[in-house]
């Protein structure tokens, strides 16, 4: 609670006289105070204070406390005490009868003041950047490009100044053209068949225009176009021969051969690839498969082909979990996660998100192996599930990820870092710098720096694991150390809430696991392997949307997993699943899946393709 110093008003008259020779601040309704019966009725205590500004009166509503004066002291040393002691600013009169009262703030009180509102200012200040940051980053993601790759960064003044040089003898304008990605136009396949069609004069025309004479005809002008042929549904069927024998009176019927989905007209190993294929591989949602069937005549219904990609992953489910026992022997592992919705789920809101996990082989690996798993969260207990053997030993080789904390559950492996998420970031932080200045920004530097480390990994592709061992301590170690102390100089110099703050502080924290990549020749500098399988989920997400069921959900995972572990194979989805849907009824050992895997298919694929190649 404020207190009021009681004196006598000659006391008061040389308080402030001896004050205001030294420099203090008066705050008061008028300005001066008139010393001879001074009176300040508008100020005291609990009322406002009024501060004057080039002579307007502000109220300043709450009244810092005051300082007892000490009795028993004389005037003069009372009044050199305290402002010594004090260090007076602010003074403020109020007269009661025949004692007048001094009430004052300290410097160091209003000091404590200031710096609280200027925190509270620089804080709210920092709070308007960080979401001004955001906003722009969403718009930038939103209506920007998507490539990190050609982010310009330009200096500024490069192009305002030049004007454009106009020749003389300028060519008019062509239409421009696309060029093709792959370097020009390609012949067509060789394995395509041919149909040839003649375009000749007719016999009566066959004179010359100028003489009349006889033409002769020469060495046709052959100009090659391919057609498509619309998608043809055909129907199979399937007689079965039966016999009676007249002697004893016993039928017996020729044998079937075994079906995967016994008993439906649909079931087809060729029309469920197809379906399969459609979906998983191209993205096309079943609703649009129905509508293009309907297009050729034929009449599908959405619920139907549902059941049979569920039928079908449920059929192929030991594959999968072959898949999952042989993806744990690598010496290295890949691992992301993406979201994905299931509505009718038991206890769970149709909104609530769910997640697909990916674990997938490195890019080294002999045999490459790509497994999807649906898990209704994204909890790190999931990770540590799927990387842990039937026998409850947990997985202990090079486990490759973003920053995601989840991972770590995963205690025994050795985490390795992603470069593309670290770099990320700082894009991120470019893209908040305008296009004239970008050149010269702190972002621009390290990003810089991670191309050349980007260079170094480019240039040892198809080198031994020696070679390449040898490349990265010659001229990436180098690199990372520097990037390391660049990251280091300037964790202090950037604001930490801003976008550039945020990716140098996830840099930071990332870079110890960051640098093993150094030491293993298997393992990549990013995890952009997985990113990439993870995306064709990512891409039909956007078509299907959804899935009904929990059921429909895991049958995704299954088929998602084939189809990119036979994408990683150079092995044709289409092929690879007519062919197990043909042989996985006789399917009965191990060593009977173990054949069903992509890669042991992948030579007999092949094989059949340069028959049909050298038939054509």
């Amino acid at each position: 609670m404020a207190r009021i110093a009681q004196v006598e008003p000659e006391f008061a008259t040389r308080f402030i006289q001896r004050t205001f020779a030294e420099g203090a601040e008066l705050f008061g309704p008028a300005d001066p105070v008139e010393l001879d019966g001074w009176t300040d009725t508008a100020s005291g205590l609990g009322g406002p204070i009024f501060d004057v500004v080039d002579g307007k009166i502000f109220p300043i509503l709450d009244p810092e406390p005051v300082v007892e004066l000490s009795a028993g002291r004389g005037p003069d040393e009372a009044i050199l005490d305290l402002h010594t002691y004090c260090s007076m600013k602010r003074i403020v009169l109020r007269k009661a009868g025949d004692v007048g009262s001094i009430i004052f703030t300290s410097i160091e009180v209003l000091a404590k003041q200031i710096a609280g509102e200027k925190r509270a200012r620089e804080q709210a200040e920092a709070e308007c950047a960080r979401l001004a940051e955001q906003l722009k980053l969403a718009q930038e993601r939103q209506f920007g490009t998507s490539s990190e790759q050609k982010l310009q960064v330009s200096s500024p003044g490069a192009e305002a100044d030049s004007p454009p040089v106009i020749s003389d003898d300028a060519e008019p304008k062509k239409k421009l053209r696309l060029a093709a990605s792959g370097g020009g136009r390609k012949p067509l396949a060789a394995h395509l068949p041919r149909e040839d069609v003649r375009h000749e004069l007719q016999p009566h025309e066959r004179k010359c225009q100028a003489c009349n004479g006889e033409l002769i005809e020469l060495s046709p002008t052959v100009a090659e176009e391919m057609y498509t042929i619309p998608k043809r549904h055909v129907v199979r069927r399937h007689a079965q021969a039966n016999y009676h024998c007249r002697c004893c009176n016993r039928f017996t019927s020729a044998p079937m051969p075994l079906r995967m989905f016994a008993g439906s007209s649909y079931g087809s190993p060729e029309f469920v690839a197809d379906v399969a294929t459609a979906k998983y591989q191209f993205g096309i949602p079943l609703y649009r498969q129905v509508d293009m069937a309907a297009a050729s005549g034929v009449p599908l219904n959405r619920t139907t082909l549902a059941n049979l990609m569920i039928t079908l992953g449920d059929r192929l489910t030991s594959l999968h979990i072959l898949l999952r026992e042989k993806l744990l022997s690598q010496p290295l592992i890949h691992a992301d996660e993406t979201t994905v919705q299931v509505l009718k789920e038991p206890g769970r809101r149709p909104e609530q998100q769910s997640y697909l996990w990916l674990f997938r082989s490195g890019a080294k690996a002999e045999q490459q192996m790509v497994v999807f798993e649906y898990q209704q969260t994204r909890a790190g207990i999931h990770a540590l599930n799927f990387l842990t053997q039937d026998d409850g030993s947990m997985y202990s080789g090079k486990l490759q990820a973003d920053g995601y904390a989840g991972y770590n559950s995963v205690s025994e492996a050795v985490r390795i870092a992603c470069m593309a998420h670290i770099r990320r970031k700082f894009v991120d932080a470019l893209k908040l710098v305008p296009s004239p200045a970008r050149s010269d920004s702190v972002a621009a530097e390290i990003i810089e720096l991670i191309g050349e480390l980007y260079a170094v990994e480019r240039s040892g592709k198809g080198l031994t694991d020696e070679a390449l061992l040898a490349l990265r301590n010659r001229d990436s170690r180098p690199l990372v150390a520097r990037i390391e102390a660049w990251l280091k100089e300037h964790r202090n110099t950037v604001l930490p809430k801003t976008a550039l703050g945020n990716a140098v502080r996830y840099a930071l924290d990332q870079w110890p696991a960051m640098k093993k990549y150094l030491d293993d020749p298997g393992c990549s500098i990013d995890n952009n392997i997985a990113e990439r399988d993870i995306k064709r989920v990512v891409m039909g997400r956007k078509a299907w949307l959804f899935a009904e069921s929990v059921d429909g959900m895991e049958a995704n995972a299954v088929l998602y997993s084939l189809v990119q572990t036979c994408i990683a194979n150079q092995v044709d989805p289409y092929r690879y699943f007519k062919a197990v849907i043909e042989r996985m009824p006789y399917a009965k050992s191990q060593t009977d899946l173990e054949a069903l895997l992509p890669w042991a298919l992948k030579q007999e694929f092949e094989d059949e393709a340069a028959a049909v190649k050298l038939v054509a």
